[in-house]
C-alpha cells in the first residue's frame, strides 16, 4: 500500500532506529541535513536512498517528497537541556514549514513522533487525556505541535497518527561527541553523578515507564502498518520503575560501595538548574543540568498503555534491568563526565 517512505530525523537517536527497522520491510528515502556528515556516513552504510536538504527550504522539502507515499517524523529537539527559543524553532517552526509542502503533495499517511510530556505527571493517564505539558520548554513545544498538527491535517486527504514514547533508552547508533548524552532521558546524566559518588532526588517515589528504543522503533513500524487515521498511542514498557531503584542498581552496576544519596526539595534544585543554565552561556557551554532537567526528574510518568499494546499486539519488550546494565557498561570507560557542562 506504501511503495516508499520518507523518515525525518533519519540520523537522530530514535531516527536511526527507525531507519533500521523499516529498512526491512520498505524502501527507505531518509532527508539528512547537509552538514551532518556524521550521520551521511552512518547513512551511506545502509540500503536507504539519502537526500540531503533542509527543512525550512520549501524546495527541498518539496523535492524529498516526491514520489513518497508515507512520512515518519523523527525530527525535531529532544533535550530538556535547550533553552524554550530552540525547542520551540526545532518542534514547532520545523513542523509548520514541513507541513505548508506536505499540504500540498500526494502523501497519504503521516506518522508524527512526539512525547508523552505532552500529558504532564501521570499514574494513569491514556491516549485521551486533555493536554497538560509539564513544565519543560520540550513538552510544551511538543504539545503546540501536536495541536497545529491536527488543525493543519484536518484540511488535507492525509491519514495521521501520533505516536507519543515515554522516557526512551539504549545505546546510541551513531556515535557523536557525548552521542550517550544524547536523546530525552537522563540516564547517562545519573550514572555520571553515581560514578562520581553521589545522587541528588529532588522528589520521593518518584515512578517511571521506560521504552527500549529498539522497541520504540519496531511498535512505531506496527503503528505504521495498521494504524487508522486521527490515533494516538502511548509507547512504554508496562512495567513502572521507582528512580530510588535505578539509582542502586546503577550503584551495583558500577561496583560503587559508598554513594551519598542526597536529596534536595526541588524548588532549590529547580533554582540551582536554572543558575546553571544562565551560567553556561558565559562559558560558551551547554548545561547538563538545568531546571528543565530537575522538572523531568522529579515528574512520574506512568500510563495506561494497555490499548496500545493490545491494539499493537507487542509484548517482547526488552528487560529494563538487562539493558541498563548494558548502558552502565558502555559508558563507565568513559566517565568521569563533566557534571555542569559539555
Amino acid at each position: 500500500m506504501y511503495e516508499r517512505v520518507l523518515i525525518l530525523g533519519s540520523t537522530g537517536f530514535i531516527g536511526s532506529y527507525l531507519i533500521k527497522e523499516f529498512s526491512k520491510k520498505y524502501p527507505l528515502r531518509a532527508f539528512v541535513e547537509k552538514s551532518d556528515f556524521i550521520g551521511l556516513k552512518f547513512l551511506k552504510q545502509t540500503n536507504v536512498e539519502l537526500f540531503a536538504g533542509d527543512i525550512f527550504i520549501r524546495d527541498d522539502v518539496a523535492n524529498a517528497l516526491k514520489n513518497i507515499d508515507a512520512v515518519i517524523y523523527a525530527a525535531g529537539s529532544a533535550r530538556f537541556t535547550k533553552e524554550y527559543k530552540e525547542n520551540y524553532n526545532e518542534n514547532v517552526a520545523m513542523l509548520n514549514s514541513f507541513l505548508d509542502v506536505l499540504k500540498n503533495s500526494t502523501v497519504k499517511r503521516f506518522i508524527y513522533i512526539s512525547t508523552v510530556g505532552v500529558l504532564g505527571e501521570s499514574l494513569s493517564k491514556d491516549e485521551t487525556s486533555p493536554y497538560a505539558p509539564d513544565n519543560t520548554a520540550y513538552s510544551k513545544t511538543k504539545t503546540i505541535a501536536e495541536k497545529m498538527l491536527f488543525k493543519t491535517m484536518q484540511d488535507i486527504n492525509t491519514e495521521t497518527i501520533i505516536a507519543r514514547p515515554s522516557l526512551v533508552y539504549g545505546l546510541p547508533l551513531i556515535k557523536r561527541p557525548f552521542s550517550l548524552y544524547g536523546g530525552a532521558t537522563p540516564l547517562p546524566i545519573m550514572i555520571n553523578f553515581i560514578y562520581r559518588g553521589f545522587y541528588v532526588f529532588v522528589k520521593k517515589n518518584v515512578v517511571m515507564q521506560w521504552i527500549h528504543v529498539e522497541d520504540l522503533a519496531k511498535m512505531i513500524l506496527q503503528i505504521f502498518k495498521t494504524g487508522k487515521n486521527g490515533e494516538i498511542f502511548i509507547l512504554a514498557a508496562p512495567e513502572p520503575i521507582k528512580i530510588e531503584k535505578i539509582v542502586l542498581l546503577i550503584k551495583d552496576y558500577l561496583k560503587k560501595e559508598n554513594v551519598s544519596m542526597l536529596y534536595v526539595p526541588y524548588f532549590i534544585s529547580k533554582l540551582i538548574g536554572a543558575l546553571i543554565k544562565i551560567s553556561s552561556k558565559a562559558f560558551n557551554k551547554t548545561p547538563l543540568i538545568t531546571d528543565d532537567v530537575i522538572t523531568a526528574l522529579k515528574t512520574s510518568r506512568v500510563f495506561n498503555n494497555l490499548h496500545s499494546i493490545e491494539r499493537l499486539g507487542y509484548r517482547n519488550f526488552k528487560d529494563f534491568e538487562k539493558e541498563l546494565f548494558f548502558l552502565v557498561k558502555a559508558i563507565k570507560p568513559m566517565l568521569p563526565k563533566p557534571m555542569l557542562y559539555i
